[in-house]
This record gives structure tokens, C-alpha cells and sequence, in this order.
């Protein structure tokens, strides 16, 4: 398991680096390979700050958590991580299984009993609406005009100058942020 170390503010100690390795190997039982890990640390008065992105066969997974001791930072964030692995292996596997496929989904991982409980809690999320966009390509400028223009947070359009799908949204700030693709 490769561990990509980022630090904001103070660089991650050495042994909070080999505590987190230890505690995250557990994650490993979920999935078949996983890739990078990124640990992110801040430390702000005394407030120790961990965070822990997952790359697990392509899907990204988040925890993090905020203690006055790191060690006790860092349990609960990856605590915080398995609960949603669970919950995320849970889905697919219903789902493959509402498909009427009984062998688990590629990259995941068999476990010698199958949480069935974290299986039946959550409901496989469902498409509510369908719609399609037949809007004429525009400039991020005009998107940006029409998004104001309709009153919304966001706007998906095709853009004129690179025929790319691309998205814009505004922030909480009020600044707009483009998404390109």
C-alpha cells in the first residue's frame, strides 16, 4: 500500500506517519487493490487536524477528524473511513446482486461473512429525473450570464471554444468556480 504524505502547515511527524500506516491497513480487507492513500496534517493551537483520501479501485473515499491528541485524531478518521467502505460495499453489492449477479463486483475483496446489516440499512440510490441539454455551445462567459440570468448554482454546457462538456458553479463566496473536461 502506497501512503502520499502532504502536509499543510507542519510536516507530518514520523511516528504519527507510521501509527497511521498501521491503523490503515485494515482498510486493505475491502478491496482487492488499493492505491494511493493521502494523509493531509494540520496543526492549529494545540487542535490536531488529520485527513485521509482513498483510492480503492478507483473510487475516492474521505475521512478526517479533528483532536487534541493526533494518535486519537487519527483512529477516529480511519473509523470514520471503514464505516463508509462498509457502507459503499454494501450498495455495490446489493446492487449486483438486484442485477442477479451472485460473485462480488471486480476489485472487491470476499469477506468470510458478508456485513449484512451495513447491507440492508442504506437503499441502492435511484435516478429521480432524466433530462437531456440541447443548448447551443457556449462561451464560460455566457454560461456564466445565463447562470446568473437563471437565478441557479450551477450550469452544465458544451463549450464553444473547445466543444468540451463543462460545468460552472458558484460558490458560497458568490465566485464562480469552471470545470472543464
Amino acid at each position: 500500500m502506497e501512503m502520499l504524505l502532504r502536509s499543510v502547515g507542519k510536516p507530518v511527524p514520523n511516528h504519527a506517519r507510521e501509527y497511521a500506516g498501521r491503523k490503515l491497513r485494515k482498510i486493505e480487507k475491502f478491496f482487492h487493490k488499493v492505491g494511493a492513500i493521502e494523509f493531509v496534517y494540520d496543526e492549529l493551537r494545540g487542535q490536531h487536524t488529520v485527513e485521509f483520501t482513498v483510492d480503492a479501485d478507483g473510487y475516492f473515499v474521505r475521512g478526517s477528524d479533528t483532536d487534541t491528541d493526533l494518535n486519537a485524531a487519527i483512529d477516529r478518521a480511519v473509523d470514520k473511513l471503514e464505516t463508509q467502505l462498509k457502507r459503499f460495499r454494501g450498495r455495490i453489492i446489493r446492487y449486483h446482486r438486484s442485477k442477479g449477479n451472485r460473485q462480488m463486483p471486480e476489485g472487491f475483496a470476499e469477506f468470510e461473512s458478508a456485513p449484512e446489516q451495513a447491507m440492508e440499512e442504506d437503499p441502492i440510490p435511484r435516478i429521480a429525473e432524466r433530462r437531456s441539454l440541447n443548448q447551443k455551445p457556449m462561451t464560460p462567459e455566457e454560461a456564466a450570464f445565463q447562470l446568473d440570468l437563471l437565478g441557479q448554482d450551477f450550469l452544465f454546457f458544451r463549450d464553444a471554444t473547445t466543444s468540451s462538456a463543462s460545468l460552472i458553479y458558484r460558490r458560497a463566496d458568490g465566485n464562480l468556480v469552471l470545470i472543464e473536461s
